[in-house]
């Protein structure tokens, strides 16, 4: 289920929507968000497909700090990458979710 019904959300509303006042989430996409820029530079205005993106596969509150934190051990730059693959079709729900069953390798 999509929560992100309006196409002209901020980014502020977007993260308060998928974050459920779960501080731990909300640190975490402020952190994928701010750092989004450096991973893509020259996509700035972009950096709130990453928080749809974790809209699109139905991951919300704790559970975005959790795979944050447990599955990409807090790596900034990982989760954005595999991320974004997922976007582009490169990898599955299930790769992102559960990285170590990646058939394509992510830098």
């Amino acid at each position: 289920m999509c929560r992100l019904q309006r196409v002209d959300m901020s980014e502020t509303e977007a993260v308060d929507v998928m974050c459920t006042e779960n501080k731990d989430a909300i640190l975490v996409c402020n952190e994928i968000l701010g750092y989004f820029p450096q991973v893509f530079p020259g996509c700035n205005g972009e950096e709130i497909t990453t928080i749809k993106a974790l809209d699109d596969i139905g991951v919300y509150g704790g559970d975005i700090a959790s795979l944050y934190y447990d599955t990409y051990h807090g790596d900034t730059r990982r989760f954005l990458l595999a991320l974004n693959a997922y976007c582009v079709g490169r990898i599955d729900k299930t790769e992102f979710l559960h990285p170590q069953k990646m058939k394509t390798t992510i830098h």
